[in-house]
């Protein structure tokens, strides 16, 4: 069995169901988590496979920039996600027992991480392509992959190199203010573009995720078209049961209650109602829009329909999204919409 760590800086607050995603943790005992972070910890029930280290943002930082020659651009933690494909070098000391080293966010409910990540799995030197749940391997040519320079990679046929000429080397990315996204595959100009140009060996398989759209009231699955993502109308108001450590998907297909193991849902921030009834001795429980029910054990059809409510997005969410596809630069104005759904009724 290979060992795994997870990487994750996280400052400000923890979203109000933190403790459903310790408890997803505690149950993957094969699986470490490091967390940094500004905010207590003390009165949480740490498990024993996730550590904590507390630190200012400035802090963490400092640590960033000692690992560089020139100055960084980091203003605000949600930069981070440009840094998460240097974690491997940013983080060298803390990651050195271990076969692979990866990034993840917090938004998310963990199921049995070992049913997706076989052994002939951990045979490739990169895993998946989400910057929500990424694994590399930890070698010395893996971990400064990062730094090849994007200019020489770039096929300037495909797209307006004069826009984009300035953004080819990670110097540039880590420079910016803006956040370029250099951990996910949307666009051009990322780490796994590096990795194709280059012929190395990564893995993906998208469909293991529960990667929940945020527009939308109702959970409704998303499912990847070349590098940007679409709603599975397949899976649309989906809902989940937590299971002893696995996470199951219930939904609609023509009438027929339809069940399916995920590796893991991804909440994208969702704004969830806990009750005050956690006490981390939970064996099962059930995701719905937009809430947390403990000690919920399966879903019927008769749920699908009490728990959801017609969906409705701004149609300008619609027209904006299908520009910013085409734009693969930044994603301040395509946060700032989602914004503006979240707060949509």
């Amino acid at each position: 069995m290979k060992k795994i760590v997870l990487l994750c800086p996280y400052f400000g607050k923890f979203p109000n169901y933190f403790n459903y995603f310790l408890l997803s943790c505690k149950y993957n005992k094969n699986y470490n988590w490091i967390i940094f972070t500004d905010i207590s910890c003390e009165e949480l029930n740490i498990p024993s496979n996730v550590t904590i280290y507390n630190m200012t943002f400035e802090e963490l930082k400092e640590i960033i920039q000692q690992k560089f020659d020139f100055k960084i651009s980091l203003d605000r933690a949600y930069k981070l996600c440009d840094y998460k494909p240097a974690y491997g070098y940013i983080f060298k000391e803390y990651i050195q027992e271990y076969d692979f080293w990866g990034c993840c966010d917090i938004d998310v409910i963990y199921g049995n991480l070992d049913s997706f990540i076989s052994n002939e799995i951990t045979n490739y030197d990169k895993i998946f392509l989400s910057g929500h749940f990424t694994l590399y391997r930890n070698t010395g040519f893996n971990n400064l992959l990062f730094e090849t320079n994007l200019d020489y990679l770039f096929n300037k046929d495909i797209i307006n190199y004069d826009t984009l000429k300035n953004l080819m080397t990670y110097e540039d990315i880590l420079t910016s203010k803006d956040i370029l996204v250099f951990d996910e595959d949307h666009g051009y100009f990322n780490i796994h573009y590096i990795y194709e140009k280059l012929n190395l060996c990564s893995y993906d398989n998208f469909s293991y995720i529960a990667d929940v759209a945020p527009s939308y009231y109702n959970l409704n699955l998303t499912r990847k078209i070349d590098n940007y993502y679409i709603v599975d109308e397949k899976k649309r108001n989906i809902m989940f049961i937590w299971d002893n450590g696995h996470l199951y998907g219930y939904y609609n297909d023509n009438s027929i209650l339809k069940k399916e193991e995920f590796m893991y849902a991804h909440l994208q921030k969702r704004k969830m109602d806990i009750g005050n009834n956690f006490t981390f001795n939970e064996k099962n429980f059930g995701i719905v829009p937009n809430k947390f029910i403990n000690n919920m054990s399966e879903i019927t059809n008769n749920d699908l329909k009490i728990y959801r409510k017609p969906d409705k997005t701004l149609k300008e969410y619609e027209i904006v999204v299908d520009k910013y596809k085409n734009m693969r630069i930044g994603t301040d104005l395509y946060r700032e919409l989602i914004k503006r759904v979240r707060n949509y009724s």
